[in-house]
C-alpha cells in the first residue's frame, strides 16, 4: 500500500488537526509516549502480550522500541464524547504496522465491546509518523473507555517505534468545511460556481429562499447526445455508439457502468487517512431517478485510488420530487487517500437536484464503522415542492402513404413500405446509403418521431469492424413481408451483409386486439463473426413524447420530468413488454420469442428509447428477434396492463418450458437474532442467538410456526443467515446435520397449512467450494484467464450452467426437496447473478442465454421462485422496500405480482414499520388486494399485537378469496374487485355501493356473514372489508 512522504504525510495531519482544534490546546494521554522509562527493563505505562526490548537508534530521546513479530503494545484511557482522540506513532523498519482501538462498555478495559483498526500499514528505513483518530459519536455514545494499540505483523517483522502519541482534543462547537467554494460563488462571473465541477449546460446558479445561493443540477438526457452528424459518418461505428456494456449509446460519462452519472463534483480538498469524515448538504429534487452521494478519493498525486467512487447512499429509484432535506453521509478516509472530492450524481434521464450549504468535514464516530451510514431528514428551509409544466401530447402531422401496388417502392431518395393493414414506414437513402427508419405511421397516427434518431441496428464483431456506411441492394418479398437487402461495408471495401425484415402484425394479447409491424435484423459474413446487434429503437405514439404515459406511470411525460429505467437483462427489472398510452391509442411493443438481451429505457423532451442490444456467441449468422410495434384504440389502463403481464409472461414461460404461474401467498419472514427480531416477545437473546442450527429449526417449528399460521401466513422464509445450505464449503448443497431439523420444520409449517421457502445463491458457488477443484470445467473465465467473480460478492464466484452446472445444482435441489420436503427458493441478487461483464463473451453470452431455461427445470422440480430483481418470466419480483417519503403517492395497483421484502429498516428515519402499522390507511391490505403479498418481517412491529392482528387479518381475507382473483378491475380510490368463473373479489377502501351479479350470493369473509340482498341488488360495503360473491347453496 502506497503512502506519502513522512513530512508530506506529517504536514497533511498537522493541518487537518489544527484546523479541528481551533486553537484549542490537546491533553496528552499516555504515559511514557517516548519509552524513554523503564520498569525492570520494560516501557513503563504500556502493555503487551509478549517479551519486549528497547533499542537504541531512538527519533529523539536515548531509547526507541523494538516490537516483535505478532505481538502488541497499548495503554487504556477512558472515553468521553465530545472529544478527538487523536493517535498517532513514529516508526520505522521492516514488516507490517496496524493501529487499533480497542473499544469497552463498562469502563476503563472492562467489558470488551469491538474494536476498528487501519489496515497493514507498510514500513520503510525511514522514520515516518502514521495516524489514526477515534472519536465516539451516537453509535458508540454507551462506551466508557478505549485502548489505543500498536501491532505488529506476524512473521518477517523488524519494527521500531518512538514517540507516539495520543492527544484528547475538544471537538469544536462548528465544523470546519474543508470545501473550497460551500456558498457556490460564481467569483469570476463565468456563470459557473468556483470549485466546482460538471457540464456546463447542466449547472445553474439560482437564488434560493432566504436569500440563499443553490446550485441547479440537471439530470436529464439531452437529445443531441443521440443525434448522429447530419453525414452519418460514424452512425454505423460500434466504438462510437456500443461502448457501453450495460446500456450502449452513446458513450456518456458513466465511471461505474450502467445509467448512473456523477453529475457534480467538487475540487480536492486534503484529508487525512483513516480519518471519518461527515458529507452533510441540503438537496431538493424534481423528479430524479437513482440519485446518490459519494466521495472520490484521490492519492498523493490526485489521481483515483482503487477506493474509486465510495457512494454513501442512493435515493429516488422512482421519479422523486422533494422540498428541501438534510443530508448527511458517513465515510472513512482509505489508506492510501490523501484527497477528496464530494460527488453528487443520479441516472441521466430526467429532472433536476438543486443543492446547497455543501459540507465536508471531520466526523464523530469510530473510524471505518461509518453509522449510520446516510440519513435524510427535513431541513431548515422550505420552498414548495418544484413543479415541472406537462405539456398537452400533440399528434405530428402523418406523411402521405404511397399508394401502388407492391408493398415497396424504391426511389433515389429513399425506401417505402405499405402494408395492407395500414402501417407505412420510410426508410431515407444518402447517396445510395440506407440511414434507417424514420417515419412509421398506423392507422393515421405517427408510431415514432419522424426526427428521432433513425431506428436501424449496430453490429459488434470479432475481429472488430468499424462499419463506415450501409449500401441498400434491393427488396424481395418473404412470407407475407418484405426484406430490404442492405450491406454493411468498412473504409477499406470489407463488406457483410445485413438484411431489414418487416411485417405486418395483427395480435390478440390481453384480450385486445392489435394492429401493427414486426420486425427483426438478419446479419451474415464470412469473416467475422457477430457478437452484438444493437437495435437502436425510438418509438414516441403520435410522433412525440411529450404527454405521454409510459408503463404503469401515471404522470405523463413532460420537459423536466421524463422517464428511466435501469439497464439491464431484459428478463429482470422491466416486464416483457413495453407500453405507450395517449388518449385514445395506446402502443405496445414486445419481442415474439424471449432471448436475454440488455436492454436500454429512458427518454429526452424528443424521444423514447427503447434499446435491445441482443448477445451473439461469435456467430457467423445472427438474427434478432421479431419485436412486435402494435397499435390499439383506447387509452390502456393498469388493469390491461395487468393482463398484458399475464399474456406475454405465460408465452415466455412456455417457450423456456416452465410450469404455469404459481400463485401468490402472505409470506414472512423469520431470523430472531440482529435486526430481524422475532415475532412478540418471541426474541432469541445473545445466548439464543448462539445455538446450534438444528436447535434453531426445532425452536421455529414448535415456537413461530404456530403463532404465524394463525395470523394468515402462508409461506416462511429463512433468510441467509438461517439457511440450510452449508453456507462455508457449499452453498449449494444441504449440510447432512440439518437435514433432520428442517425436514421437522418444513413438515411442522406443512402441517400448519404454510409452505417453507429459503435464501439460494443464483447460479453460484462459494470459492471454497471443493466443486471448483472436482468439475474446473464449471469455472467461468476472465479474458486474463483468471476465474470471474461475481460483481458484488468478492467470495462468490458464478459457475458456468451450459458445462454442466446446470445439472450439477438440479441434482442437488431434487435431493433437497426429496429430504426435507423444501418449498420454494429466494435466489439471491437475481438481477446481477449472470452480469459477469469479465468473462469471455461466449462464455458471457451462453451463460446469460442459459438461465430461464434453468431456472425452469427449477420450477419443474416443484419449487417457487421468487427472484432479487424484477424477473418478467418465471419467479416472482422480490427486492428490498422501503416506506416512500410521501405516503400519499403509494401506489400499491402498481406491485401486481410482486412480493417486496419489508425487513426492519437498516436506514435511519425509515418509516416502514409506521407505514405497516397505519390503521387508518392500511396499506398492507391494499397490497393484497392487488395481489402483491409482501415478504414481511414482524419483527419491527415490536410487541404491537394491534397492528400484526390487522395483518393477520388481512392476510386471513386474502386466502378466503384469492382463488377468485383472476381478473382484477380497480375500483377507483374505493377498492378492487377481482372476476373470474366461480365469482367475485372485492376488497374494499372506503364504503360504497355494489350492485351483487344476478344469481350469486354475497359473503362477507371478514366477519363470515352472508350479506342479506335486496331485490335491486344494491348493498353497501364496509371500509377494510372483503366480499366474495359465488353460487353458494
Amino acid at each position: 500500500m502506497n503512502h506519502a512522504h513522512p513530512r508530506q504525510a506529517a504536514l497533511t495531519a498537522l493541518l487537518l488537526f489544527s484546523a479541528v482544534a481551533g486553537g484549542t490546546s490537546a491533553q496528552q494521554l499516555l504515559e511514557n509516549p517516548g519509552f524513554e522509562e523503564t520498569t525492570d527493563g520494560k516501557p513503563t505505562g504500556w502493555k503487551y502480550d509478549k517479551p519486549l526490548a528497547l533499542a537504541d537508534g531512538a527519533r529523539s530521546g536515548k531509547r526507541a522500541l523494538c516490537l516483535p513479530s505478532g505481538s502488541r503494545i497499548y495503554q487504556n484511557v477512558p472515553l468521553e464524547s465530545g472529544y478527538f482522540y487523536h493517535g498517532s506513532v513514529w516508526t520505522r523498519g521492516k514488516g507490517q504496522l496496524i493501529i487499533s482501538y480497542y473499544e469497552y462498555k463498562d469502563g476503563v478495559a472492562q467489558g470488551y465491546a469491538g474494536a476498528v483498526r487501519t489496515d497493514a500499514l507498510d514500513l520503510t528505513d525511514e522514520w515516518q509518523q502514521l495516524h489514526f483518530t477515534y472519536s465516539a459519536g451516537t453509535t458508540e455514545a454507551h462506551l466508557k473507555g478505549i485502548a489505543f494499540a500498536l501491532h505488529s505483523a506476524k512473521e518477517g517483522v523488524e519494527i521500531l517505534l518512538d514517540d507516539a502519541s495520543l492527544d484528547k482534543v475538544p471537538v469544536p462547537d462548528k465544523a470546519v468545511n474543508l470545501l473550497v467554494n460551500p456558498i457556490v460563488k460564481d467569483a469570476d462571473a463565468d456563470g459557473l460556481p468556483n470549485a466546482w465541477n460538471g457540464e456546463r449546460r447542466r449547472l445553474k446558479i439560482e437564488q434560493g429562499p432566504r436569500g440563499l445561493r443553490v446550485l441547479r443540477v440537471d439530470a436529464a438526457l439531452f437529445s443531441e447526445d443521440f443525434l448522429p452528424d447530419p453525414g452519418y459518418e460514424d452512425w454505423w461505428q460500434w466504438g462510437r455508439w456500443g461502448t457501453q456494456a450495460s446500456s450502449g449509446w452513446p458513450p456518456l460519462p458513466r465511471p461505474l457502468g450502467g445509467a448512473y452519472s456523477v453529475l457534480l463534483t467538487s475540487d480536492p480538498v486534503p484529508v487525512e487517512p483513516y480519518r471519518r469524515y461527515d458529507v452533510e448538504l441540503l438537496l431538493r429534487e424534481l423528479a430524479v431517478y437513482g440519485e446518490f452521494i459519494a466521495v472520490r478519493w484521490l492519492d498523493r498525486e490526485r489521481k483515483p485510488t482503487e477506493a474509486f467512487e465510495e457512494r454513501i447512499g442512493y435515493y429516488h429509484h422512482d421519479g422523486h420530487t422533494s422540498d428541501w432535506a438534510h443530508y448527511i453521509g458517513r465515510v472513512t478516509a482509505p489508506g492510501n487517500a490523501r484527497f477528496a472530492r464530494v460527488i453528487v450524481g443520479a441516472m441521466q434521464s430526467s429532472g433536476a437536484i438543486w443543492v446547497a450549504k455543501p459540507s465536508f468535514h471531520l466526523g464523530l464516530g469510530a473510524p471505518t464503522r461509518n453509522e449510520p451510514r446516510s440519513e435524510r431528514g427535513p431541513a431548515d428551509i422550505r420552498q414548495g415542492l418544484p413543479v415541472a409544466p406537462i405539456p398537452r401530447h400533440t399528434p405530428k402531422a402523418v406523411p402521405a402513404a404511397p399508394r401502388h401496388g407492391e408493398p415497396v417502392t424504391a426511389s433515389e431518395k429513399g425506401v417505402a413500405i405499405a402494408f395492407a393493414n395500414g402501417v407505412s414506414l420510410s426508410l431515407p437513402l444518402l447517396n445510395g446509403k440506407l440511414i434507417g427508419v424514420t417515419a412509421v405511421a398506423c392507422g393515421g397516427r405517427l408510431l415514432r418521431n419522424p426526427g428521432a434518431p433513425p431506428l436501424s441496428p449496430l453490429v459488434e464483431t470479432t475481429p472488430a469492424r468499424e462499419y463506415a456506411e450501409c449500401v441498400y441492394k434491393g427488396w424481395e418479398k418473404a412470407l407475407d413481408g418484405v426484406v430490404i437487402h442492405s450491406s454493411l461495408r468498412t473504409k477499406k471495401g470489407e463488406e457483410d451483409l445485413l438484411d431489414w425484415v418487416f411485417q405486418p402484425s395483427t395480435q390478440t394479447v390481453g384480450g385486445r386486439r392489435y394492429v401493427g409491424v414486426g420486425y427483426a435484423y438478419r446479419f451474415s459474413s464470412r469473416e467475422v463473426r457477430a457478437r452484438r446487434i444493437m437495435d437502436r429503437a425510438t418509438w414516441e405514439l403520435g410522433g412525440s413524447p411529450m404527454g405521454l404515459k409510459i408503463d404503469t406511470s401515471d404522470s405523463p411525460l413532460g420537459g423536466g420530468a421524463t422517464y428511466c429505467v435501469l439497464a439491464h437483462h431484459r428478463f429482470v427489472t422491466v416486464p416483457p413488454f413495453d407500453l405507450q398510452v395517449v388518449p385514445g391509442a395506446s402502443l405496445l411493443s414486445y419481442l415474439d420469442r424471449h432471448h436475454t438481451s440488455l436492454y436500454f429505457r429512458a427518454a429526452t423532451t424528443d424521444f423514447v428509447l427503447l434499446q435491445d442490444n441482443y448477445a451473439y456467441a461469435d456467430e457467423a449468422d445472427a438474427q434478432t428477434p421479431m419485436k412486435h410495434v402494435l397499435l390499439t384504440p383506447g387509452a390502456l389502463d393498469l388493469d390491461d396492463w395487468a393482463q398484458l403481464r399475464d399474456d406475454l409472461c405465460a408465452r415466455n414461460r412456455a417457450q423456456v418450458g416452465a410450469p404455469p404461474e404459481t400463485p401468490l401467498k402472505p409470506a414472512a419472514m423469520y431470523l430472531g437474532w440482529a435486526n430481524l427480531k422475532g415475532l412478540g416477545d418471541l426474541r432469541l437473546d445473545k445466548k439464543d442467538a448462539e445455538m446450534d442450527r438444528s436447535e434453531y429449526y426445532r425452536f421455529v417449528a414448535d415456537t413461530i410456526v404456530p403463532k404465524l399460521a394463525p395470523l394468515g401466513f402462508r409461506r416462511l422464509m429463512m433468510v441467509l443467515g438461517a439457511m440450510p445450505w452449508d453456507r462455508f464449503n457449499d452453498i449449494n448443497t444441504l449440510k447432512p446435520e440439518y437435514e433432520a431439523a428442517f425436514r421437522y420444520l418444513c413438515d411442522t409449517a406443512h402441517r400448519h397449512g404454510m409452505e417453507m421457502m429459503t435464501w439460494y445463491p443464483s447460479s453460484f458457488n462459494v470459492s471454497k467450494a471443493k466443486m471448483w477443484e472436482e468439475h474446473p470445467e464449471f469455472i467461468i473465465k476472465t479474458p486474463k484467464g483468471e476465474q470471474a467473480p461475481l460483481y458484488y460478492s468478492p467470495w462468490s464466484y458464478p459457475g458456468y450452467l451450459p458445462a454442466g452446472y446446470d445439472e450439477w445444482t438440479l441434482e442437488r435441489l431434487k435431493d433437497a426437496k426429496k429430504k426435507t420436503g423444501l418449498d420454494g427458493l429466494w435466489m439471491d441478487s437475481y438481477a446481477y447473478a449472470h452480469a459477469v461483464d469479465t468473462a469471455e463473451h461466449k462464455q458471457y453470452t451462453k451463460q446469460s442465454l442459459a438461465f430461464l431455461p434453468w431456472q425452469a427445470r427449477i420450477e419443474k422440480l416443484g419449487y417457487f421462485t421468487y427472484c432479487e430483481g424484477h424477473p418478467t418470466v418465471i419467479g416472482t419480483p422480490a427486492s428490498g422496500w422501503n416506506a416512500p417519503d410521501d405516503w400519499s403517492k403509494f401506489r400499491p395497483e402498481t406491485f401486481y405480482k410482486a412480493a417486496p421484502y419489508l425487513q426492519d429498516p437498516q436506514v435511519p428515519g425509515n418509516t416502514t414499520p409506521q407505514f405497516l402499522s397505519d390503521r387508518k390507511r392500511r396499506f398492507y391490505y391494499r397490497w393484497l388486494a392487488n395481489l402483491c403479498c409482501p415478504i414481511v418481517d414482524l419483527g419491527q412491529l415490536g410487541n404491537d399485537w394491534d397492528s400484526i392482528n390487522r395483518l393477520g387479518e388481512a392476510n386471513r381475507d386474502f386466502n378466503a378469496v384469492c382463488d377468485l382473483m383472476e381478473t382484477r378491475h380497480l375500483l377507483g380510490h374505493k377498492g378492487v374487485e377481482w372476476q373470474s368463473r366461480k365469482g367475485r373479489a372485492v376488497f374494499v377502501f372506503e364504503e360504497m355501493d355494489y350492485t351483487v351479479p344476478t344469481g350469486l350470493k354475497l359473503r362477507d369473509v371478514t366477519t363470515g356473514q352472508l350479506v342479506r340482498v335486496p331485490a335491486t341488488r344494491r348493498v353497501r360495503l364496509e371500509k377494510f372489508h372483503t366480499y366474495r360473491t359465488t353460487k353458494e347453496p
